[in-house]
């Protein structure tokens, strides 16, 4: 198979299980990581990363991150397109699995290519965010250009700070930016996305049974961890704030389990909104409610 094969949905649908099963099934196969959370480090019970203690699959871009480090679609990308290109040169098949949509739509679509942001313009953003707040970000958007308010969420700091940043380095405004080509990094055809999708109440039940697996593993060690670093990008992950506000006395342990399960569940559901938004008949699909018809779908292709 000359395709990249990509396991997307949301959190506890059982990707990475699916992932390995496919991988058995074909003649050589490598697992790419497409969940941002679980390029971290020292973190795999919170980020739910799969075990590779026995497993004899090659596995990439898992755990490689120190938590405090940022990291974004670009930097993904840097590693993972001459990653896939290499898998591909070697005639083995690319299983990218994860669920980060923003990351793997980027991969498929491609990227609009802009200017890098110098740090001295990204501190000053900062800088400003600081003082005055998003909201004045984003009114200076919309005085410079009157289509943001369509463009841009007024609520969303990464993309208001990236297109605040944007104009300031190149005066490249939402809508110039809009205009831009994306990059592609590979054919669109080359893709075939499997899109797993659990009923939402199997999916729930997913959810709760996880958080109660990851604190008999060892969830609240790694939550003390995290609490040595205040800055971690990694304090994103659904169940360190419950958890931390337990561990400082600010809550019961009850109510931070019952917290981190609904938290899961509501993420959960705005992954499978975006998936059901961003994926339609232009891509190699596959959908199913379930791994195995997933399976039998791929095969028929294969």
């Amino acid at each position: 198979m000359d395709k990249i094969l990509i396991i997307c949905g949301p959190t506890a649908s059982g990707k990475s299980a699916l992932s390995l099963n496919l991988a058995a099934l074909l003649p050589a196969a490598e697992i790419i990581n497409g969940d941002v959370l679980q390029c971290y480090k020292k973190i795999p019970i919170i980020s739910a990363q799969p075990d590779l203690s026995n497993v004899t699959i090659a596995h990439h871009l898992y755990s490689f991150l120190d938590v405090t480090e940022n990291f974004s679609v670009a930097k993904w990308l840097d590693k993972i397109v001459p990653l896939t290109k290499d898998i591909l040169a070697k005639q083995h098949t690319p299983i990218i699995v994860g669920g980060s949509g923003m990351y793997l739509n980027s991969l498929i679509k491609g990227l609009k290519k802009t200017p890098d942001i110098p740090a001295e313009i990204s501190e000053q953003t900062n800088q400003l965010v600081t003082q005055k707040g998003l909201t004045y970000l984003y009114q200076q958007l919309c005085a410079i250009d009157p289509n943001t308010t369509e463009l841009l969420n007024n609520t969303d700091p990464t993309r208001i700070i990236r297109a605040y940043n944007l104009y300031q380095t190149a005066k490249l405004t939402p809508s110039a930016y809009q205009k831009l080509d994306n990059h592609q990094f590979f054919p669109k055809d080359r893709f075939i996305i499997c899109y797993l999708k659990p009923e939402r109440e199997q999916l729930y039940e997913n959810c709760n049974q996880r958080f109660a697996e990851m604190l008999e593993n060892g969830l609240l060690d790694e939550v003390k961890y995290l609490n040595n670093y205040p800055n971690a990008a990694a304090h994103k992950a659904i169940g360190y704030k419950e958890f931390s506000a337990y561990l400082a006395g600010e809550n019961s342990y009850a109510e931070a389990l019952e917290l981190a399960k609904q938290n899961t569940r509501r993420y959960a559901k705005r992954q499978m909104t975006w998936f059901n938004n961003q994926l339609d008949a232009e891509f190699n699909l596959i959908k199913a409610t379930n791994p195995d018809d997933i399976i039998k779908e791929l095969q028929k292709l294969c």
